[in-house]
């Protein structure tokens, strides 16, 4: 799909920029992160140094006032959209200068496709809601639009009656489960042992879990 196909060609450009800026610089420490809720490492210079993976948001300005580390913006929309760290006697070095306009540029017409294709899908499904009937063909219509925006192969709709805490799901699709949850099937909210889904439903808030945090969750 071309929604794909723009979202690939995006990650491709970025992952050549940061290539060539790590042949380009050498044993220069520096490390490059994408903006979110948590700041996803995009890339890095000297490969001895280790820098996290993820670094939460109200942990971001702490992490690089620790480490005595410059942040210079890489792109801005509507926020800022990615930063290249760098210890501060690196923080004027013209390669790094030069990775933050060309990464923040990358950035900028990423988020624009982003925003473009957000639109498209919720226009897609508006149309659905209008002319789709039977509920299982919307919410398969829902699904499928949401894959040309995210990895939605496992994907689900839960509802939730607040007065019994009821929960049931009209739509599950699990390719690693072959035995996916049927449409009639339900569950209660268990306030001393919450699910995930449970917790989602009952809060109000999203909910986003790496690797880490789904093992400690079922560890819990």
């Amino acid at each position: 799909m071309p929604a794909n196909r723009d979202r690939f060609s995006c990650q491709a450009s970025i992952e050549a920029l940061i290539s060539v800026a790590r042949e380009q610089t050498g044993a220069i420490a520096w490390a490059a992160y994408a903006a979110g809720e948590l700041k996803c490492l995009l890339g890095q210079g000297d490969d001895t140094v280790v820098w996290p993976a993820h670094i939460a948001a109200e942990d971001f300005e702490t992490y690089c006032t620790q480490l005595q580390l410059h942040c210079r913006v890489a792109g801005q929309g509507e926020g800022v959209l990615g930063w290249v760290l760098a210890p501060m006697a690196e923080k004027d070095h013209p390669l790094l200068l030069d990775l933050a306009v060309r990464l923040g540029s990358l950035l900028q017409t990423a988020a624009l496709i982003r925003a473009q294709n957000t639109q498209r899908v919720l226009y897609e499904i508006s149309l659905l809601a209008s002319t789709t009937l039977d509920r299982s063909a919307f919410l398969q219509g829902i699904h499928e639009q949401l894959g040309t925006l995210i990895d939605a192969e496992n994907f689900y709709v839960a509802l939730y009656d607040r007065q019994s805490g009821k929960i049931t799901y009209p739509y599950y699709i699990d390719r690693f489960d072959d035995e996916a949850t049927a449409n009639e099937t339900f569950e209660f909210i268990d306030a001393d042992r919450m699910s995930l889904t449970g917790y989602v439903l009952s809060s109000g808030q999203p909910l986003f879990l790496d690797a880490a945090c789904i093992e400690q969750a079922k560890a819990d």
